[in-house]
């Protein structure tokens, strides 16, 4: 019985493991998700609406999935600061460490603020690099998940497996 309980243990750790790392993944693709459909949105929005930055974020933030929309609501804060607000770099430079995990896009999303400031069409040329990025990141990002659910799921099961006949 006892070799029982640890093979169940074995396997209800490696079946967590798994529901763990795909719901992380699934977090990331929301959030990339996220941001480049926002970032797209708030290029088109600022040519045709020309309202101030800030209620655009905060709209964006009333859209996106609730990672994304905190990131958006602290920025829009920063932003309905006005047009001399020096923090708003600061600001966005924070929100952006504390929303993705992976280094390169975290630079990446943390490049865009110095870009947020200067003429319109400045501001919508480095929306739309932005929003291109990171819908190629998501792409990417699908692109592997699919190859490395199956190997992790087959890593993770084998191993429990032979974990199991061991213990017995």
């Amino acid at each position: 019985m006892l070799k029982f309980t640890g093979a169940v243990c074995v396997l209800a750790g490696v079946i967590l493991f798994c529901l763990t790392r795909w719901r992380e993944q699934a977090r990331r693709r929301e959030i990339l998700s996220d941001l480049s459909a926002g970032f797209y949105r708030l290029s088109d929005e600022i040519r045709a609406t020309r309202k101030p930055l800030g209620i655009l974020l905060a709209r964006l933030a009333a859209d996106s999935g609730p990672d994304a929309a905190e990131f958006f609501q602290i920025v829009s804060g920063a932003a309905d600061a006005g047009e001399n607000n020096n923090n708003f770099p600061a600001v966005w430079r924070d929100a952006s460490e504390n929303l993705l995990s992976e280094p390169r896009d975290r630079k990446r999303l943390i490049e865009i603020s110095g870009d947020l400031r200067g003429d319109e069409e400045q501001i919508r040329r480095a929306l739309s690099a932005a929003g291109g990025y990171f819908s190629k990141r998501l792409a990417e990002l699908e692109e592997s998940a699919r190859d490395d659910n199956r190997k992790i799921a087959a890593l993770a099961l084998s191993g429990g497996a032979l974990l199991i006949i061991l213990l017995y």
